[in-house]
């Protein structure tokens, strides 16, 4: 009994390693965070469906007006 409860612990430290080395692998996997299209770390925002249009056009709006912006900006200098 003795000699299959080792084998059954070695086996469990075995296990362990292995996971052990396959987590850390696994994080740094994929593109670097900021590398994406805004140059910073994002997170996504869940709104209601009925909801979706109205956020995409104030975001529109909200791009346009900032891109204007700093283009009189540049004109007036």
């Amino acid at each position: 009994m003795a000699k299959k409860e080792l084998k059954k612990q070695s086996k469990l430290i075995k296990k362990s390693k292995q996971t052990k080395k396959s987590v850390t692998s696994k994080i740094k996997r994929g593109r670097p965070q900021g590398t994406g299209r805004y140059g910073c770390v994002t997170t996504a925002v869940r709104i209601p469906k009925h909801l979706v249009e109205e956020v995409r056009q104030f975001l529109f709006r909200k791009i346009k007006a900032a891109k204007t912006k700093i283009t009189s900006d540049n004109k007036s200098k």
